[in-house]
C-alpha cells in the first residue's frame, strides 16, 4: 500500500510539475556536498553517489520544463569521477568554474576585510613574506599560503580562519624574536591545514 501511495504521490508531483509550471522558475542548490559530508564522513562512494544524484536531476528537471532552471554546485572530484551514461548529454550544461592566482588573492583579502576589517593580507598574518628553505629566498606570504592548496577558496578559508585564531592583535610584527616565532607558527599552521584538505580532497 505504502509503494503504491508514493508511486501515485510521485505522478502527481510529475503532472504538477509539466502542467502548472509555465513561467520562468529557477532552483538554486548550494553546499550539498558539506551536507554530505557531515552526514557520511569519510564515505566517498556515498558522496559521489549522491552528487551524481543530484547533477543528473537538476538537468532532468531543466530538460523536462524548460521554463523551470536548476542550478546546483558539484564538487569537481565527484565530476570527475561521474562515468554515468548522460554524462556526455549533462556535458554540455556544466560550468567549471576555475580561478586565476589573483581571485583567489582578492576573494582571501575581500574575507580578511569583512571579517577582521583589516586592509591588507600582511596585516592579518603579522608580516608580508616568509623564508621559503626550499628555495632559499623569502616569498610573498599569499604566494606561499595559495602554493599549499589546489586553488580553490575553500582551502585558503580554512587557512585563514586557523590563521586568525592564531593570535588576538593584527598588524605587522615588528619585534624580530616575536616574529620569527609567528613564522613559524604560520608555516605549521598552512603545512596542518593543506595536508588535512589534501587527504580530505
Amino acid at each position: 500500500f505504502r509503494s503504491k501511495t508514493r508511486s501515485t504521490s510521485l505522478q502527481l508531483i510529475r503532472k504538477l510539475f509539466l502542467d502548472y509550471i509555465n513561467n520562468s522558475c529557477f532552483v538554486f542548490i548550494d553546499s550539498f556536498d558539506q551536507a554530505l559530508n557531515k552526514v557520511f564522513p569519510d564515505n566517498l562512494e556515498v558522496w559521489c553517489a549522491a552528487q551524481h544524484g543530484l547533477m543528473t536531476a537538476a538537468w532532468e528537471l531543466s530538460r523536462h520544463n524548460r521554463h523551470v532552471k536548476v542550478f546546483t554546485s558539484i564538487r569537481q572530484e565527484a565530476w570527475a569521477a561521474f562515468t554515468g551514461a548522460e554524462r556526455a548529454n549533462i556535458d554540455g550544461s556544466v560550468l567549471l568554474i576555475e580561478y586565476s592566482h589573483s581571485d583567489l588573492e582578492n576573494i582571501f583579502l575581500t574575507a580578511i576585510s569583512q571579517y577582521e576589517r583589516i586592509d591588507t593580507i600582511e596585516e592579518f598574518v603579522g608580516f608580508p613574506k616568509i623564508y621559503n628553505g626550499y628555495l632559499r629566498s623569502r616569498e610573498n606570504i599569499f604566494d606561499y599560503i595559495c602554493r599549499h592548496t589546489i586553488n580553490i577558496p575553500r582551502w585558503l578559508m580554512s587557512i585563514g580562519s586557523e590563521i586568525s585564531n592564531s593570535r588576538s592583535d593584527r598588524g605587522i610584527i615588528t619585534d624580530d624574536k616575536r616574529r620569527k616565532k609567528h613564522t613559524r607558527k604560520i608555516a605549521d599552521i598552512v603545512n596542518r591545514i593543506s595536508a588535512k584538505e589534501a587527504y580530505e580532497y
